[in-house]
Order: structure tokens, then C-alpha cells, then sequence
């Protein structure tokens, strides 16, 4: 395959607004005779059967606009007449080219020049495939050609992550949302002045008066316990009611609302469709290549993991934290975590999904302590402006072992918190040991605890015994550098949990 020439050929094909494309036309009445084509991901997907009906597909890849300003995600395909044994598919996730540059608007198709290393080795890849079928790169995946659907050719469906959790989902107990609860998008006022509820309103505590209010021309009220679902974007959006008011809607259209017929499933459904399952299965569903969105009928056939009573028990913990409703204690919280290394599951499904429930509670863990921590970081700030280096550092080093046993405590499976960070003869590790201990645990590699063993080592420096012995001296690029290092590292716990 030469993808210069995929480009050429795609040049001489213009797109006639949302959903047309001259490519994708003149493939089907045959006119078009290269094996291989760049098609927008939605006119694919949107017109699946024509595309193939005499022929069959063994690589499908989603590549970001290699030309300038088009905004599109298109599909790399390849056609052959002959029913291929392998297929391969991929996302490509980097820059196509270093600089974008500007394009002239005459209507015609710019390609991008100066291609990054990353996606020539993309490209190189896929060649490897055509020649020998071997691939080096994870973006890439060869599957069976028994694996492929003719009625999804989203390239994101048949990512390895996307095959895993179908696979987990088809073994596991579920039940489709549609059975769930019902989904309602049949407007019930029309033409009505009202307040009304978007996804800028999608934050806790809901503030009734700052809700906007207009004329609307097809309206839902809304009550107690709805969720409120935007499908439409690239990541759909859930928002789950839980106010009273009696004349609060949303515009029907690109919202509908989830009635969840057993309420005790309210909070863990709002906690499962913001889950990596859900978004993979939405991700694989959508449809159009400007504005990405689910049909009503996809998304009721999302299958849903069925909860223990346990699970239940944790997304309700979430949702009353998250709504500002009830507030916990880091040692609240590490209980909860710690709790949920006893659980029973039926199905791994079942622990992947309560596991990232509780990977929710640790993030906001993670506010919490930010907030507890927050007036030491302004006094480390102080103790900079006012030149007293040492006493900045020192007080780094105490935030720093703070936010260090925390974050182990989350790893140790023991009810008691006290009981953190212990040694075998029972006396507490030193935080050099404690950095290694964490650093053996946190997955990926935590490429911080070099500099949490720097802000030790110098810490340990000034501190008032040695500095009597050394009286070292502190200068204020060394002293921000170590201010620098704790944000460093507090950053990498909060994208780890």
C-alpha cells in the first residue's frame, strides 16, 4: 500500500455536506477501482451494506484528518474479493503531521505535509501486515476474520480493549438498560416558557435559580431520580436529578431521560454509564463523522452488568459524595477501599466494574486531601517569599510522607489504618523505605520516586540536627525545584487513582 496515493485519490472526491460522500458513491456503483480508500467513519458506518455487498473488508483503521482543517475522522480500508483469513484494525492516536499550517479556503482537500516519525512508523506497520501479517505496534491489532461484524465497521469496536470487554460482558450476568429502565425522549409540553436543564447544568449542588430559562419548542419535565442523557459529542453525558422542582425540563432532541425502574439501581446505572465498558460500547455505536451520536435503539441495548448488593452499596457511597450530600474522612474512604478487597463476585466483570467505583472514591479522595493539605502548601508559598528555603523544605518533606502513607494505605489490605507502612518487627518504615515500597506497587512505573527520594535526601539535609553538623545552605532555585517536585508528585498520585 502506498498512502500517498490513498490521499491522492481521496483529493479527487469532494464530501456533499453531513452523511454524502463522492468516494464512498462511487465505490458502490463501482466506478471507484483502488483497493484501498479513506471514508469518513460515520458515511461507513452509516451505509455498511452497499459497501460490501460483493466484496470483503481486512483492514479497517481510524486515522484523524491527514489534510488540513477538515476535522474529520476518517477509516482506512481495503477491499478484496477473496475472504480473508486475518483482518486488521487500529486507532491512531497521534499527530499526523508536526504542524497543521493554514489552508486556503477553496473548497479542495490539503494534504498535510512533514509527517510525524510516530506516523510513518503508523503507516509502516500496516505495510508489515499486508507483507507478512505482523504488526509491532499496540494500536494495531490482528484479529480472525471470524471476528468480524459486516455490521459494524467502526474501527473502535475492534480494539482489543473493545473484544476484552465484550467478551467479559457475554460471560457475565447483564441485563439490557432497556429492561432496566425506561427511555424517554417523546417531548411532554411543547412551545412552553421554562427552566431548563443542559449540560452546562451537569454539576452538583444543582442551583435552581442559575438553571436558564427560555422558550421551548419540545420539552420533558423532569422529576426526582431521572437521569438526564446528552448523546450526542464525542462523549455522551449522564447527570443524575435529584431535585423536587415542579417546572424544571430538558429540550427534547439530543437529550432523553433514563427512568430507572428499580430505584436503589439509580446511582450505580449513573456510576456504570460513566464506566470505561460503557463509554467503549457508546465509542462503538456512534454514528456521523462531525457531531458523533447514539441512536435511542443503541443505546437501550447497552448490556448492563447485574450488581451485588455490595456494588450497590459503593456507587451509592459515590453519588452522596459526589452531590455534595454527605461528606467522608480519608480514613472513611480507605475503608471503603480496603472493604472491597473482601467482596465476593460472580464474574470478574462484577470486580472490574466495582473496582472502578472504587477507583471513583479514590479520586475523590484525592479532593479531600488536597483540600486538608491545602493550607500547608500555601505556608510552604509563604516560607518561599520570605526567603526561608529551609524551613519550606522541611515542611515539603512532612507533606510529603503524609500524602505517601496515604496513598500506600490503599494498597494495604488491613482494616486498620494505624497499621500502615509497618515493618516486620512491627515499627513504622522509615519514608525512604515507604518510597520504595510504593514504588513497587504503583502501577505503571511511578517515574516520580526519584523525587521523592530527592525532597528526602534534602530534607534530611536541613534538618536542624544536620544543619547544627553542616549548616547547609539552601538556595531558592534548589528550594523550588523541591516545592516543584511535591506538586510533581501529588499530580501523579491523583492520575493513578
Amino acid at each position: 500500500m502506498n498512502f500517498d496515493e490513498v490521499l491522492e485519490y481521496r483529493q479527487k472526491y469532494p464530501l456533499y455536506g453531513i452523511g454524502r460522500d463522492s468516494l464512498y458513491d462511487s465505490i458502490v456503483d463501482g466506478s471507484y477501482k483502488y483497493d484501498y480508500a479513506l471514508l469518513p467513519v460515520g458515511v461507513l458506518n452509516k451505509n455498511i451494506c452497499e459497501s460490501i455487498a460483493d466484496k470483503y473488508i481486512d483492514i479497517i483503521i481510524q486515522i484523524p484528518s491527514p489534510f488540513a482543517l477538515t476535522g474529520i475522522n476518517f477509516a482506512l480500508i481495503h477491499f478484496t474479493m477473496s475472504k480473508p483469513s486475518t483482518f486488521l484494525t487500529g486507532i491512531f492516536n497521534g499527530k499526523v503531521a508536526e504542524k497543521q499550517g493554514k489552508s486556503p479556503y477553496d473548497g479542495k482537500w490539503h494534504e498535510l505535509k512533514n509527517k510525524t516519525e510516530d506516523f510513518n512508523n503508523f503507516i509502516e506497520n500496516i505495510n508489515s501486515y499486508i507483507e507478512m501479517n505482523k504488526v509491532d505496534r499496540d494500536d494495531l491489532n490482528i484479529s480472525d476474520y471470524s471476528m468480524f461484524d459486516e455490521n459494524n465497521l467502526n474501527p473502535i469496536y475492534y480494539t482489543r480493549q473493545a473484544i476484552k470487554i465484550r467478551k467479559e460482558l457475554q460471560e457475565s450476568e447483564y441485563k439490557l438498560l432497556k429492561d432496566i429502565a425506561d427511555i424517554v425522549s417523546a417531548p411532554t409540553d411543547k412551545d412552553i416558557e421554562a427552566k431548563y436543564i443542559d449540560s452546562k447544568s451537569f454539576e452538583y449542588p444543582l442551583v435552581y435559580e442559575k438553571l436558564p430559562k427560555a422558550r421551548l419548542s419540545r420539552a420533558i419535565k423532569v422529576v426526582n431520580g431521572d437521569i438526564i442523557c446528552l448523546l450526542v459529542g464525542e462523549k455522551p453525558k449522564f447527570y443524575l436529578y435529584n431535585k423536587n422542582y415542579d417546572d424544571v425540563y430538558i429540550k427534547s432532541g439530543n437529550y432523553c431521560i433514563l427512568r430507572v425502574k428499580e430505584k436503589k439501581m439509580n446511582n450505580y446505572l449513573v456510576s456504570y454509564l460513566n464506566d470505561e465498558k460503557a463509554r467503549i460500547y457508546f465509542n462503538s455505536t456512534q454514528h456521523c463523522s462531525y457531531f458523533p451520536a447514539l441512536t435511542k435503539k443503541d443505546f437501550g441495548e447497552l448490556k448492563v452488568i447485574v450488581p451485588t448488593e455490595e456494588m450497590l452499596k459503593n456507587a451509592d457511597e459515590v453519588m452522596q459524595y459526589t452531590m455534595n450530600s454527605k461528606k467522608l474522612t480519608p480514613y472513611e474512604i480507605n475503608e471503603l477501599i480496603r472493604n472491597s478487597y473482601k467482596s465476593e463476585y460472580k464474574s470478574e466483570s462484577q470486580k472490574i466494574i466495582n473496582d472502578d467505583i472504587i477507583s471513583a472514591i479514590s479520586k475523590m479522595k484525592n479532593k479531600v486531601i488536597k483540600e486538608l493539605i491545602n493550607d500547608d502548601l500555601k505556608e510552604v508559598e509563604t516560607c518561599f517569599k520570605n526567603n526561608a528555603y529551609k524551613s519550606a523544605i522541611i515542611l515539603c518533606g512532612s507533606i510529603l510522607e503524609a500524602i505517601l502513607l496515604d496513598w500506600l494505605s490503599e494498597y494495604e489490605k488491613t482494616d486498620n489504618i494505624l497499621d500502615v507502612a509497618l515493618g516486620d518487627d512491627g515499627r513504622d518504615l522509615e519514608l525512604n523505605k515507604i518510597i520504595q515500597k510504593l514504588k513497587i506497587v504503583v502501577k505503571p512505573y511511578w517515574y516520580e520516586s526519584t523525587k521523592a527520594h530527592e525532597i528526602r535526601v534534602t530534607r534530611n539535609l536541613v534538618h536542624p540536627k544536620e544543619c547544627i553538623k553542616n549548616n547547609v545552605k539552601v538556595s531558592a532555585e534548589e528550594c523550588r525545584k523541591i516545592i516543584n517536585d511535591l506538586n510533581d508528585i501529588i499530580e501523579s498520585k491523583e492520575a493513578r487513582s
